[in-house]
């Protein structure tokens, strides 16, 4: 069997991925890392529907769920192992097992860009070496990153904002950026972010400029640090 694994950046170089098993007329199992009802998964699933519905296809998907169906951090290995043939969600998810991923996160060029110059193909081969699947795809890139607060946050001396005592949700990759601003880097499943956020758990979350809205997060987040 030959393995496929579509992977996306969305937004944060938020690397999606799918990896699929590809016979002719073959149902493929899919999943997302990120529920249903974020933005990024209603890219996905309008993909599902364009190859669903086109009649000269050789394939369907089968929509199995996002992270309640199988969790976020599962997906990789079940994909690698292929409990599921697709998973569609950010590459930092997944920086233990492809750590060579880590290089879409200081790039500034476009999806387009990178398949013509090779860098597609070249993590393409890096994720049939390392997860037993191929590489599709890297949607929904562009979006700019940003940090959301629930408090206005203070300015220092040179105008950069003083997270000092703040304890703020976000990926891997915003680590070593909240800690140069005097905040806590906290690690909590999207899921679980809008408990955190009304319990005061953590005051605040990096994420992409899109979707806060689709998870009802926009209830207690009042303020957007810029530029993106």
């Amino acid at each position: 069997m030959q393995k496929f694994t579509i992977f996306s950046i969305a937004t944060l170089v938020a690397v999606l991925t799918f990896a699929t098993t590809a016979h002719a007329a073959e149902t493929l199992r899919a999943t997302t890392m990120l529920p249903r009802t974020v933005t990024y998964t209603d890219s996905f699933m309008a993909f599902v529907d364009a190859v669903n519905n086109d009649p000269a296809g050789e394939v369907t998907i089968q929509f199995v769920g996002g992270p309640e169906a199988i969790p976020t951090s599962e997906q990789p290995e079940a994909v690698r192992n292929g409990v599921v043939d697709m998973v569609y969600g950010p590459a930092t998810y997944y920086l233990g097992m492809v750590p060579e991923v880590d290089a879409l996160l200081g790039s500034n060029l476009s999806p387009e860009t990178l398949r013509a110059n090779g860098g597609i193909a070249l993590l393409d081969d890096i994720h049939q070496s390392r997860l037993n699947a191929k590489l599709l795809a890297h949607p929904d890139a562009g979006h700019g990153f940003h940090i959301y607060l629930t408090e206005q946050p203070s300015i220092d001396a040179r105008g950069m904002p003083d997270l000092s005592g703040q304890r703020i949700r976000g990926a891997q990759l915003y680590r070593e950026f909240f800690r140069s601003l005097g905040a806590t880097y906290v690690a909590i499943k999207v899921p679980e972010v809008y408990t955190a956020l009304e319990r005061g758990t953590v005051s605040g979350v990096g994420w992409p400029s899109v979707g806060i809205m689709d998870l009802s997060w926009d209830k207690f987040l009042r303020y957007r640090i810029d530029p993106a």
